[in-house]
């Protein structure tokens, strides 16, 4: 399980290499994201395809984009989920786990699943994850396949399903807990995530789903490991 020194390690990274470019992009598109979140009605089609899939395809999702054929797709299941979507959207990934949004979580994912071949024929679990984080950065966790594999190895519930990835979002929380717990013994009175991005200079700041994202990615789907002979600079 990931430590602290291991996420500030990561974050550090991300920053280094500026991988983070394009993400940071769209999350101050503040009109769109509001229209994504609240109001899939009212979204643009030039919008989805300029602010959304090219940021999707920025982070290797390769959807068509030449027309409007995928956005319009994207659109009609954002639409459809929305009731679901909108239900969770208050939840963040230390709280989120009750009867209900296990339903809900399961429901979104297959039906972003069910309409993956109508919005484009490789919209898989990959894609949806980075579009639900996008409506949800503090509950919905992105992965691809590598992080997929490491986190079915200790965990033989987490497959391409919807509740499959409700039982990822599980195993996230239990790192998320344990972060927040290790940063607590710190007394620095703030949230982690928050002290971190203003620490890094990021803004907006990034969620805790996130940075564990960006730890998972470098590990599992790039192979590197937090040098034996780093040093925090921040702690």
């Amino acid at each position: 399980m990931p430590t602290l020194n291991d996420i500030i390690w990561a974050a550090q990274t991300y920053e280094n290499t500026n991988y983070n470019s394009s993400y940071l992009t769209i999350m101050r598109q503040d009109a769109f994201l509001t229209s994504l979140r609240n109001a899939p009605d009212d979204l643009q089609i030039d919008d989805i395809r300029d602010i959304l899939i090219k940021f999707l395809n920025k982070w290797l999702c390769r959807l068509r984009n030449y027309d409007d054929i995928t956005a319009s797709n994207l659109k009609n299941c954002l639409v459809d989920v929305y009731q679901d979507l909108v239900a969770v959207q208050g939840f963040s990934i230390l709280n989120f786990q009750n009867e209900n949004n296990n339903e809900r979580i399961e429901r979104i994912f297959n039906r972003f699943w069910l309409y993956g071949s109508t919005i484009a024929k490789n919209f898989g679990p990959t894609c949806t994850s980075k579009v639900l984080h996008i409506i949800n950065p503090a509950l919905f966790t992105m992965w691809d396949d590598a992080i997929r594999t490491n986190y079915w190895l200790n965990n033989r519930d987490v497959i391409d399903s919807g509740r499959g990835y409700y039982n990822f979002l599980i195993e996230i929380k239990h790192i998320a807990e344990s972060l927040v717990n290790e940063f607590e013994q710190l007394h620095l009175d703030q949230d982690f995530n928050l002290w971190l991005s203003l620490e890094l200079d990021i803004d907006p700041p990034l969620s805790l789903v996130k940075l564990i994202d960006e730890y998972n990615f470098l590990t599992y789907t790039k192979g590197l490991t937090r040098p034996q002979n780093w040093i925090n600079p921040l702690l």
